[in-house]
């Protein structure tokens, strides 16, 4: 499935403006992506480079270029660096979007992530026509689970092994989120 928008779509929740990634947020996007905490269960290793985080704004372009996904730099609502990102990492071709976020470390346990995905579903389902959004979550991470299930995300089950990255199988668990 691909959703073709006419423009990048800004959001803004009460605290954040949720924005198109340009590359005029490489720092922002390598200070995200060079810290082992913030990789240490996603499926790259961290950054060592800008070049690598111009590598990530560039897939991030292409997928909302060619409407099979869309993420948002997430920003204070009173400054322009991205903290994070949100969205959609694709479209499958039954209505199911496949979220995925990060954020930076100097920003945990503030809320940030769960007020963001809470518009981000609301957008998913109510302007993209998703029926149902899912969410992968290495079982170690404990803070994604949470905030997922806050947001009224459904444990489905286990996938063991589902995932390969940093050279080793992974089990994932799958939320989701129906409309």
């Amino acid at each position: 499935m691909n959703i073709l928008f006419d423009h990048f779509p800004a959001l803004y929740t009460e605290r954040f403006a949720l924005i198109e990634i340009t590359t005029d947020y490489v720092t922002d996007i390598y200070n995200i992506f060079s810290n082992d905490n913030v990789t240490q269960f996603y499926d790259c290793d961290s950054f060592k480079s800008k070049n690598e985080a111009l590598k990530l704004i560039e897939l991030f372009q292409k997928r909302f270029k060619d409407g099979t996904g869309i993420r948002w730099g997430i920003t204070l609502k009173n400054d322009t660096k991205i903290i994070g990102t949100i969205g959609f990492n694709s479209f499958q071709s039954d209505m199911v979007g496949r979220l995925g976020y990060d954020l930076n470390e100097n920003y945990w346990n503030q809320g940030i992530i769960s007020e963001a995905i809470r518009i981000i579903t609301e957008y998913g389902f109510r302007t993209l026509n998703l029926h149902r959004i899912e969410a992968k979550v290495i079982p170690e991470n404990i803070a994604s689970s949470i905030v997922l299930e806050k947001n009224g995300y459904i444990k489905e089950g286990i996938m063991r092994d589902k995932g390969f990255w940093k050279n080793q199988h992974h089990t994932l668990i799958l939320y989701s989120r129906n409309y």
